[in-house]
């Protein structure tokens, strides 16, 4: 609770107006105290002081025969996982409808979009994907944001056809992508999501596209890109993202927040067959654009005995969102 400070105008009994250096003071008094009602306050200070919580994760499709890995006997480690880190933008790689499903029974308040990669399409050979599949889906805390747009695309040379596949890669794959706006702050911002292949031409071919994508649907607007990309941060692909190698008309305009916070890449692998090893690649980024500022970041090391919640390390950065 603020202390509320009194102050005694020191004006003689027989003052009937107060003079300019008496009105000074009063507005200096009332400025002063309004300061520290607001300094105080903590809905006021939460408010100016809040930043965006993002977390990319590969779920590990929760088909797949892991043993005891496997997503029955993993999926509370993994709900724990969300709810000692709290992401008010959490976006997926792999996950099936189900698994969607879990994240938002434990968390109501979170809304889902996008779609699977075989989304309305029959696959007999991968049962599980049937009609829907893996999804690069983002759940956003809808007390937070408001949902403007979103769409799926697949990266091939035929972007709205589901399951489209055209550039060398055996099994489709996609980027969902949203446009939001802040509550707290009325500023709107894109997020896209993604789970690259990793053959050529296959990476060239997606990279330019969600360069192109990205231009179509964001504009000029704030934009997070998170996602696995299969590849290490010294790659031509995150070089074109970061704009600093490309076809000049396809350069993007992200920056790594990991690089942009001095992070080292030793040890700082995001993939790791659910063993904790931390000696691979860092193949896991949130980039964003300029007008983001990554207040923190840090790769999840989150496990319960030794039983860790995907086979990937989830990454969770903090992102300032600047006005105009």
């Amino acid at each position: 609770m603020p202390r509320i400070l009194t102050f005694r105008s020191a004006r003689t009994s027989n003052s009937t107006k107060p003079n300019h250096a008496e009105l000074s003071g009063l507005i200096w008094t009332f400025t002063f105290c309004a300061f520290l009602f607001l300094s105080s306050n903590p809905a006021c200070a939460q408010k100016a002081m809040d930043n965006i919580a993002v977390m990319t994760f590969n779920v590990r499709y929760g088909t797949a025969k892991d043993s005891l890995n496997s997503w029955p006997y993993r999926k509370e480690i993994f709900i724990n996982c969300i709810r000692d880190n709290r992401p008010d933008i959490l976006c997926v790689q792999e996950a099936l409808d189900f698994q969607i499903g879990s994240i938002q029974a434990a968390f109501p308040t979170m809304r889902s979009v996008g779609v699977g990669r075989y989304q309305g399409i029959a696959v007999p050979d991968r049962p599980h994907e049937t009609m829907a599949g893996e999804s690069c889906n983002i759940l956003f805390d809808s007390t937070k944001f408001d949902l403007k747009d979103c769409e799926t695309f697949w990266h091939s040379d035929t972007p709205e056809i589901p399951a489209s596949m055209t550039w060398g890669n055996n099994m489709p794959r996609i980027t969902t992508w949203g446009l939001f706006k802040d509550r707290a702050s009325g500023l709107d911002f894109a997020v896209m999501n993604t789970h690259f292949h990793w053959n050529e031409p296959y990476v060239t071919n997606a990279a330019e596209l969600n360069m192109r994508y990205w231009r179509k649907i964001a504009g000029t607007l704030p934009t997070i890109f998170t996602g696995d990309f299969n590849m290490s941060p010294d790659s031509p692909t995150h070089r074109l993202f970061c704009g600093q190698a490309g076809s000049p008309g396809l350069l993007g305009a992200f920056r790594d927040c990991w690089q942009l916070l001095g992070k080292s890449e030793v040890n700082a692998g995001t993939s790791s067959g659910f063993s904790g090893r931390k000696d691979k690649v860092r193949i896991d980024w949130i980039l964003a654009t300029e007008q983001f500022t990554p207040v923190e970041i840090q790769i999840i090391y989150y496990n319960e005995q030794g039983r860790y919640p995907s086979d990937h390390f989830p990454v969770r950065a903090g992102l300032k969102l600047n006005g105009e």
